[in-house]
């Protein structure tokens, strides 16, 4: 920390040699100035806004030192005042110190014992400024924690002074906050949130800004900070606080105008509910910007969806990355807002989950919650975290219903025989047997022919046939009556189909096995 002197003496020699004598940076006092009377004196102190330490002579034309000690008390009191006086103004440094001066010399000014004076002053500084800190911080967290959550921490809180007050906020956020709180225990996570807390608090502090940081959500840490900058947005606002709010693992969004502090609940709100409406970005600094509302996003990734749906009932790893690629093409092509992307990406996990029951006819079994995050957290800030999330909520679905086991599949097909088999004799679609499923038709028919070795029709075909032979062989119903109960429509067709697979008619069909009943009747009473 650095101070500010104030050199006053009407003899020019004496302040040169105050001035050049010294080596006052190594002291930590950055800002010298001189002034040659209490006039000229007062006129500087205001136009630096006062000054941490004033060295003043007792006699001086127009404002002696004892009126200057009288102004500088009454309207900087926190400067603390040197008064140089000679023996026989020893009368005149007693009341100098009833006004307020720190401490006097005896002129001739010895070197030594003015550089410890300073280094006195600058201690009883340092320790005030540290002591007022501390009040402004405690003063300040008790008025944010009023503002933001409409709580009291503390009846005395003193409000005066702070409404003309400017103050800077920035939220930070931890990326990908949800991953780690799933591998740290509670107290690691608030061990975590501490230390994140006090390096904000440092970094801030660097800038000589008198600050407080809390969480105002999970992972959301407002910091609010004084600052007299101006009333103005601050050109250079991003860039001074990269160079010290430089972390990978945060994301900073800033507020680039000054708030007062009956401004402090409003700014944080539309701060907190823009959240949804920042775009994906790698940037680890965004600044607020007045986003107007954007309608919701109404089209819905249709195909996308039932191509993730039919990959994660079939564990088809390839097929369930390339979809989640697609869908990230998708989010990217239409330029989505973080809000948009977390509803529609959360909508098709739900629905995916929704379907797997339908189609399994059965509940999960116990597994981690589908989907148990809030975009308030700003949890996915890059489009391959998205993609890492998505994936991972697909993998509990996959487990939830025993998905990624082998052999499991089956279920699928199974359930589709079980359905061919009760309803062949019907007019049965592939279209309609896929609808049941919940696959597409195109992936029904190529899944079908993979476990059964033959299309839809060829199987269909095959079960209506087989039990045509069992109607001819035990019931005296006609050729034609026998294909419209097995679902033939056109007596010529079913004869086509008939003498393909069974290489005879039906009526043929019928004689053979009329002829080999009778032979074996004739059999069965010759051995009798």
């Amino acid at each position: 920390m650095t101070y500010s002197l104030l050199i006053v003496d009407d003899e020019p020699v004496i302040r040169r040699g105050l001035l050049n004598t010294i080596n006052w940076n190594e002291a930590g006092i950055e800002n010298v100035v001189t002034a040659f009377d209490g006039v000229d004196a007062i006129q500087k102190i205001n136009e630096n806004n006062g000054f941490d330490i004033m060295i003043t002579d007792v006699r001086m034309p127009n404002k002696d030192g004892l009126q200057l000690a009288g102004y500088v008390s009454a309207h900087f009191p926190q400067t603390k005042i040197i008064m140089i006086s000679g023996y026989d103004e020893f009368s005149y440094a007693q009341r100098a110190i009833q006004l307020g001066v720190e401490d006097y010399l005896l002129k001739p000014v010895d070197v030594d014992q003015l550089m410890e004076l300073t280094e006195k002053m600058i201690g009883k500084l340092a320790k005030e400024q540290k002591e007022s800190q501390k009040r402004q911080q405690e003063n300040l967290l008790n008025l944010i924690v009023e503002e933001v959550f409409g709580q009291t921490l503390n009846n005395e809180t003193d409000r005066s002074g702070w409404e003309t007050k400017n103050l800077k906020i920035f939220f930070s956020m931890k990326k990908n906050y949800w991953e780690l709180s799933k591998h740290l225990s509670e107290g690691e996570l608030q061990g975590y949130k501490k230390d994140w807390k006090q390096k904000i608090s440092k970094n801030v502090s660097r800038k000589n800004k008198t600050g407080v940081s809390l969480f105002i959500s999970e992972n959301i840490l407002l910091s609010c900070f004084i600052d007299d900058s101006g009333n103005g947005r601050s050109p250079g606002f991003t860039k001074d606080y990269e160079k010290i709010l430089h972390d990978d693992e945060l994301l900073f969004y800033y507020y680039p105008f000054p708030v007062r502090i009956n401004e402090l609940n409003r700014v944080v709100n539309v701060m907190t509910q823009s959240l949804a409406q920042l775009p994906i970005k790698e940037n680890n600094h965004l600044v607020y910007e007045d986003i107007p509302d954007r309608r919701r996003w109404n089209k819905h990734p249709e195909q996308i969806e039932e191509a993730l749906f039919t990959a994660t009932v079939h564990n088809d790893m390839e097929t369930i990355h390339a979809s989640i690629n697609k869908l990230i093409h998708y989010f990217e092509d239409h330029n989505l807002r973080l809000g948009e992307v977390i509803r529609l990406s959360e909508k098709i996990v739900t629905r995916i989950m929704h379907n797997c029951k339908n189609v399994l006819q059965k509940e999960a079994a116990e597994s981690e919650q589908i989907w148990s995050y809030s975009p308030d957290v700003l949890l996915i800030d890059s489009y391959p975290k998205l993609y890492e999330m998505i994936d991972s909520e697909l993998k509990k679905i996959r487990t939830a219903f025993y998905l990624d086991k082998r052999g499991n599949n089956d279920w699928l097909i199974n359930r589709a025989l079980e359905y061919i088999h009760q309803y062949f004799r019907s007019d049965i679609k592939a279209q309609e047997v896929a609808d049941v499923i919940n696959i597409s038709p195109s992936y029904f028919s190529s899944l079908f022919k993979q476990k059964t070795g033959k299309n839809f029709n060829e199987y269909v075909n095959f079960l209506r046939i087989e039990e045509s032979k069992k109607l001819l062989t035990e019931t005296p119903l006609k050729i034609g009556e026998i294909a419209e109960q097995i679902g033939y429509n056109e007596y010529k067709y079913f004869v086509e189909v008939f003498k393909k697979l069974s290489s005879v008619t039906p009526t043929e069909y019928r004689k053979l096995t009329s002829n080999h009943n009778k032979i074996l009747e004739e059999e069965k009473s010759w051995k009798s």
